[in-house]
């Protein structure tokens, strides 16, 4: 603990401000905001579905930002978060349920 402690007050004021404008205002009221207009479009039940795709958004971002390695555990993990999305907001069921009623 005093290892982060003393990292933190040695930072310098810039790039703790940095970090909390990008922690508090873009991923905080713009994800917020992002979320309340998906609950608008879908609904409570298959908005809330989408939460489990953080893992996956974190997991590409590190590969795409960071250069961090994507293992084949974490490939599996991604399609089955991506799985369970997808079943749980019902978007397989809708699919199916177009393509009967449109011919």
């Amino acid at each position: 603990m005093t290892y982060l402690r003393s990292v933190l007050v040695d930072a310098p004021l810039r790039d703790v401000l940095w970090q909390a404008l990008m922690q508090g205002a873009v991923a905080g009221l713009l994800g917020l905001w992002i979320f309340g207009a998906a609950v608008a479009r879908l609904g409570a039940s298959q908005a809330a579905a989408f939460g489990g795709l953080a893992p996956v958004f974190s997991a590409v971002g590190g590969w795409w930002w960071l250069a961090e390695p994507v293992t084949g555990v974490d490939q599996v993990a991604i399609a089955s978060a991506v799985i369970g999305v997808t079943l749980a907001s019902g978007a397989c069921t809708r699919a199916a349920r177009m393509e009967s009623t449109a011919g």
